[in-house]
């Protein structure tokens, strides 16, 4: 039997219901929703927790909603990317503020991975290991902030895989075999392609965990797979397994040249998450480790009420209240 989560088989006209980007996350969620983590890496995961209750993200940010990622972008408005990049910069501004206002978040993201430990860095009496990973997706744990921040990677991979299958006669040829063969069997041969993009789905999302895994294990990729990028052959789709996973992530060979790594995707992901959720994730690990390092009744909450001041001539305040 076939099945693919938001599959709409109308034998009158053929449609997907759902886009791409939902389709493909609710695969990876429900095929490996027990044993992602386990598929992708050997290495012994961080079982470290945050305890919500006195952050100061859960005073001020409220979560919810689509996790961000690559391909929300497709369904912003291109402003709305720059102004989280720029901090609110604006062209009638004079230059000198204009600079200061675009230098100041990329000072911030220099912080943040200079300052910040990640999957494979980890540091040593931190409140969490993955601590990168929080700020992006600002799970309660470290698992579910690696699994995040994974799943984002492998939709992004499945999309350039599916246009690289889409491009590659000979793999294309072997899912329209296969799709024929199929429906010849059940006698409903108007299914053949849809059957095809069902096969070069799961092909695309089998590849880009492998491409995953292979992040993970400290591979350079490149940034667009070509046909010679390619991991598995079509009857090795059935054959998925985490032993399969690994032993292709190992046979994976570094580029030379421009390519891409885990901490550069990090870095992409950390420019592409909101300004206020990094401000006040950030807050939350200085905070759980000042209370690990020195202080367990630190609170950032009891420690601003009100600061005001002048610059310049211009007054300034700022107001916290826990």
């Amino acid at each position: 039997s076939y099945s693919f989560a938001g599959l709409l088989l109308n034998y009158g006209e053929k449609g997907l219901a759902g886009s791409a980007g939902n389709q493909v996350k609710d695969v990876l969620r429900g095929a490996f929703a027990g044993s992602f983590l386990e598929l992708l890496t050997d290495r012994e995961l961080s079982e470290k927790e945050l305890c919500k209750s006195y952050l100061p993200s859960g005073f001020r940010y409220v979560e919810g909603g689509e996790e961000p990622g690559f391909l929300s972008l497709l369904d912003k408005d291109l402003s709305e990317v720059f102004s989280s990049l720029l901090d609110g910069f604006s062209g009638t501004e004079d230059l000198g503020v204009a600079l200061e206002k675009a230098a100041n978040p990329l000072l911030f993201h220099a912080y943040l991975v200079t300052h910040f430990e990640q999957f494979g860095k980890e540091g040593e009496d931190t409140a969490l290991d993955y601590e990168k990973e929080y700020v992006i997706a600002g799970k309660a744990t470290d698992q579910q902030n690696l699994s995040s921040v994974l799943m984002r990677i492998c939709m992004l991979r499945t999309g350039e895989h599916l246009v690289s299958l889409y491009s590659d006669q000979v793999r294309r040829g072997a899912a329209d075999a296969a799709a024929l063969a199929v429906c010849g069997a059940f006698g409903l041969p108007a299914l053949k392609s849809v059957l095809t993009f069902l096969f070069l789905c799961v092909w695309a999302i089998e590849e880009a965990m492998i491409d995953a895994a292979a992040l993970l294990a400290g591979k350079k990729l490149a940034l667009l797979p070509g046909k010679a990028d390619g991991s598995l052959t079509f009857p090795e789709l059935a054959l998925f397994s985490k032993t399969l996973v690994q032993t292709k992530a190992k046979e994976k060979k570094d580029v030379t040249g421009f390519g891409i790594t885990y901490d550069s995707l990090l870095q992409l992901y950390l420019l592409m998450t909101p300004r206020q959720a990094k401000c006040f994730r950030s807050m939350d690990l200085i905070q759980e480790n000042l209370r690990i390092w020195y202080q367990p009744s630190f609170r950032i909450g009891r420690c601003i009420w009100r600061v005001s001041y002048q610059v310049d001539g211009k007054k300034y305040a700022y107001s916290y209240c826990p």
